[in-house]
């Protein structure tokens, strides 16, 4: 969905929401499975040492579309002004930093020169192989990005792929 506008790619999700198969549906900026190493350098704010860390920047409908479980806190809430300087991280990262409660737990991205507050800490998940070992992994949220994940429910595969392929030729006429 990366050659659509920002306001055409919450209408596609939108109408893909509509289909009755369609159970839930995640704007992502890369996919499980794609060998992309987006990274930044994240520390404790206050520490010297820092490391780098894969992150990902999702929507508020990440954990419900690939179905994972917060160890603590909560996932990002529907509204972005709200949840832009929240982040969360996976067990491996939380591992890393030497966080076992999140209770106003700061972290420093060097990067950006910004501070985050962690709001949850979930399981680790597989963004590669299923062989590969989970690496640590910041999410933080964001409204629409480059990839639509579907989660859709058993049946007709081929007919729901046709369907969802016609939904989006609608929007991506050019």
């Amino acid at each position: 969905t990366f050659n659509l506008s920002e306001n055409n790619r919450i209408s596609l999700k939108t109408e893909l929401l509509q289909n009755p198969f369609v159970v839930s549906a995640s704007y992502t900026s890369t996919m499980p499975t794609i060998d992309e190493d987006s990274k930044m350098i994240y520390r404790i704010k206050g520490s010297e040492g820092s490391s780098y860390f894969n992150y990902l920047r999702v929507d508020a409908d990440f954990q419900k579309t690939l179905k994972f479980s917060l160890d603590q806190g909560r996932f990002f809430q529907n509204n972005i002004s709200l949840e832009e300087n929240n982040i969360i991280i996976n067990k491996a990262a939380a591992k890393v930093l030497g966080i076992t409660d999140i209770t106003s737990q700061i972290i420093h991205c060097d990067n950006t020169n910004q501070d985050l507050r962690i709001i949850g800490i979930m399981e680790n998940i597989n963004m590669r192989s299923l062989r590969d070992i989970s690496f640590p992994l910041i999410l933080q949220s964001a409204k629409t990005e480059r990839y639509l994940s579907l989660r859709i429910l058993p049946g007709n595969f081929t007919q729901d792929i046709q369907t969802t392929k016609e939904t989006w030729e609608q929007f991506n006429r050019e």
